[in-house]
């Protein structure tokens, strides 16, 4: 079973700050990082699963997304190719 179910029942600071791909990308994460990791107080780290699987969830997010620094704003990571 997910933690999240659907985008609606993400935590409101993710609902009200990122677009809405990057809360695919958080919600994704977040519940395989759920299923993969033991339930509180087996955590080798002392973090709650809940702890662990957020980090994890906002790692996926920023490899695709970065906050802009004036604004605050969620944004696509734009790719620079060199040719």
């Amino acid at each position: 079973m997910s933690y999240y179910q659907d985008l609606s029942t993400l935590p409101k600071s993710v609902r009200h700050s990122l677009p809405l791909h990057a809360r695919v990308i958080y919600m994704n994460a977040f519940n395989r990082a759920w299923e993969e990791h033991p339930p509180v107080g087996e955590q080798p780290d002392g973090n709650s699963r809940e702890e662990v699987s957020g980090q994890i969830a906002w790692e996926a997010v920023r490899k695709v997304y970065e906050q802009d620094a004036q604004t605050g704003k969620w944004k696509k990571i734009s790719s620079h190719i060199a040719i």
